[in-house]
């Protein structure tokens, strides 16, 4: 994976592309894959992605401590865990017309306003940026540890999942949801099946995200919303944290998009209402993460980054994206559309 050959097509506007990034090291879960980045020539692109793509070993050893493989045995984070659970059920009863209690539940809840707002985005991304409907079907292609999926099932959604993660397939099954292993294509969906598809930090993961977005096309209904979440390659972490960003997270991010790149592949398809933003979602926890590269490619810099530091840092610079996402500078890139 450490190749650089002379001419690389760029994937999404098949404009010549130049290496952006040459043998990047896992930092996050520690496999000893090398991935190299190649950023697309055309400004107008800019598309950011791996050549070459990882093999299927390649891929197993990618994922094999991810976190979807993870526990929840943690007392604290169970606590932490549960109370955001509450939190965004009440982010949903008054932003997303999900079904309350009702009486005394309803009071309660209006006191979570205030705790709600700081963390909008988190709360609305989650939820995938949809309204409940009565009956409806959604898909989500990528699971990961099913948590989000649990909880539109919970709340009266027909839910849908595949992922091509084996353990993560079964760890959201325990929980009694439909979900299965493989690609999209792979499941033989009926087509104009769904009412809502989303693909929430997972087109990133994708080698082929053309073919995905192309099922997920044909199985979504006329009328049916797509919703794409992914790291803008246009962030202001991206800027300042360069190689060391955690959103590139080699090797399993094989496609960094941004809004032009991820625009151009998405008109390939007749789709209507084309929406895109960029929020500050989970800057903080991305500033940590980066930081954390950093100091792990540096290791002489370890004492200068204890945690309370990296603690502020964070904390500053989830203000500072909060700012620059008005720009579209954000470090999640969000789009929505329709059939």
């Amino acid at each position: 994976m450490s190749i650089k050959p002379n001419s690389i097509k760029c994937p999404v506007c098949n404009s010549e592309s130049s290496c952006k990034y040459h043998n990047l090291n896992d930092y996050i879960f520690k496999s000893k894959l090398v991935t190299t980045l190649y950023e697309c020539r055309n400004q107008n692109c800019a598309h950011i992605f791996a050549h070459p793509y990882p093999t299927n070993e390649d891929l197993m050893e990618a994922y094999a401590s991810y976190y979807t493989h993870e526990g929840k045995n943690n007392r604290l984070k169970k606590i932490l865990l549960l109370y955001f659970e509450h939190l965004k059920k009440s982010y949903s009863i008054f932003f997303l017309n999900y079904k309350s209690n009702g009486g005394f539940d309803y009071i309660i809840r209006i006191f979570d306003l205030f705790l709600i707002l700081p963390f909008k985005h988190y709360f609305a991304s989650s939820l995938f940026y949809t309204e409940y409907q009565d009956n409806s079907r959604v898909l989500e292609v990528g699971v990961g540890d099913g948590t989000h999926l649990f909880f539109l099932k919970e709340n009266g959604w027909n839910v849908y999942g595949v992922d091509f993660d084996q353990d993560a397939v079964e760890n959201a099954n325990k929980n009694n949801l439909n979900v299965s292993y493989g690609t999209i294509k792979e499941q033989n969906f009926s087509s104009n099946y769904f009412d809502v598809v989303v693909l929430r930090h997972v087109i990133e993961h994708l080698p082929y995200p053309d073919v995905d977005l192309s099922e997920c096309y044909r199985v979504l209904k006329p009328g049916g919303k797509l919703v794409i979440i992914t790291p803008n390659s246009k962030s202001i972490g991206h800027f300042i944290f360069n190689r060391f960003w955690r959103g590139l997270e080699p090797p399993r991010h094989l496609s960094i998009f941004n809004k032009a790149s991820l625009l151009i592949l998405l008109n390939r398809f007749k789709l209507n209402d084309i929406s895109s933003f960029s929020t500050s979602n989970a800057a903080f926890f991305i500033c940590s993460a980066s930081i954390r590269n950093l100091i792990c490619s540096f290791w002489r810099l370890k004492t200068l980054f204890l945690k309370p530091v990296r603690f502020l840092l964070s904390l500053l610079f989830q203000i500072l994206s909060t700012f620059f996402s008005i720009f579209g500078w954000g470090e999640e890139l969000v789009v929505i559309c329709k059939k």
